[in-house]
């Protein structure tokens, strides 16, 4: 459950102003390799602009729970937390009042 003063608060405090990265991955020799393609910073984002996002399908909320596969906890679900994903392809002034491409 996210209060309204909640989500107010994580966005004032981390989405008024963020970094959105565009990456692309590949193993090599067993070993993850990322790649940063491009950066945009995003400005002036406010809760009205977020909810207002989430309404048109822009922002989702993804769950992120699995099962343990090994340790002490193997065979127990484990939440590593939620988070706001963006949907790509969207403008993303739907959310923040100022795009800068880095």
């Amino acid at each position: 459950y996210w209060s309204h003063d909640l989500i107010e608060d994580r966005v004032n405090n981390k989405l008024k102003n963020t970094i959105l990265i565009d990456v692309s991955e590949k193993i090599i020799d067993d070993k993850i390799h990322f790649k940063y393609n491009s950066a945009q910073l995003l400005l002036g984002s406010t809760l009205n602009s977020f909810l207002d996002c989430i309404d048109k399908g822009i922002i989702r909320y993804d769950s992120k729970w699995d099962v343990d596969t090994k340790g002490k906890h193997a065979g127990e679900e484990h939440n590593h937390g939620g988070g706001f994903r963006f949907h790509k392809g969207y403008n993303l002034l739907n959310l923040a009042s100022e795009i800068i491409d880095i």
